[in-house]
């Protein structure tokens, strides 16, 4: 079933925001294509900031995720409950919660803006927890196995903090 549209504009109405262009119509009042306008917004990470940081952090009760650029734009916030966490002598002997957390914040920036996370910042005293899951090499960067299953593209460096 094929469906065609004609829109047609009379002389001197007030609507001069459709347009004709390439067989189709385009609204240049919202930037659509064909038009000279542009959204009034920009994908791009970070605004001025072409990079993003991965950041998790403790507090007493979840593991804290989050995407922030240079300029201090925040683009992912996620939380993991650390209620069933496994520790030993203060520090985190589970992986899970940071890869949970790291994973959230990877799914909430989306295919774009996961190319521009330059870095990842871990507590570190998880650093043992994470290499041995493999999550991480010893070369402090993101492994094959923690691109997997975080999503992070592999050789992401890694700090800790």
């Amino acid at each position: 079933m094929d469906l065609k549209f004609t829109f047609t504009q009379k002389p001197g109405t007030a609507d001069q925001g459709l347009k004709k262009t390439a067989g189709h119509t385009a609204n240049t009042r919202l930037g659509l294509p064909g038009s000279e306008r542009q959204l009034p917004f920009n994908v791009n990470a970070g605004g001025a900031s072409s990079e993003l940081i991965v950041r998790i952090t403790r507090n007493e009760s979840a593991m804290l995720g989050v995407a922030v650029s240079g300029d201090g734009v925040e683009y992912a916030r996620q939380s993991v409950d650390l209620r069933d966490a496994h520790y030993q002598h203060g520090a985190l002997v589970d992986p899970k919660p940071i890869r949970s957390a790291l994973s959230r914040v990877v799914a909430e920036l989306g295919d774009k803006l996961l190319t521009a996370v330059q870095l990842v910042e871990v507590p570190a005293e998880a650093s043992p927890s994470l290499l041995e899951a493999e999550l991480v090499t010893s070369d402090s960067t993101i492994s094959a196995t923690g691109q997997l299953r975080t999503g992070l593209p592999e050789g992401t460096p890694v700090k800790l903090i």
